[in-house]
């Protein structure tokens, strides 16, 4: 799907792929690099892992909430991460 950011402007593409046993894997592909999330089970008000990233978010870490919008399931999500080591501003 596509990221947008506050004011709606398209940031970025979000990608998801189930994998056995339940789990997930997510791509987030930004124009400054990749971050590559794990989670398991459901999305909504889930803790997801941030397993890594290329380019400018190489070597993040961390992890990042999910929140999808009420009577949009799968068309409307916020995605609120906390990396360390803390990425420089852009």
């Amino acid at each position: 799907g596509e990221l947008v950011d506050d004011a709606g402007r398209t940031v970025g593409a979000f990608r998801a792929a189930a994998l056995p046993g339940g789990g997930a894997l997510h791509v987030f592909t930004l124009p400054e690099g990749q971050l590559f999330g794990l989670g398991a089970g459901g999305l909504e008000g889930s803790s997801q892992a941030v397993v890594g990233g290329t380019e400018r978010f190489a070597g993040a870490a961390g992890s990042y909430t999910v929140a999808v919008a009420p009577g949009l399931p799968g068309r409307s999500v916020t995605f609120t991460f906390s990396l360390t080591p803390s990425l420089p501003e852009a």
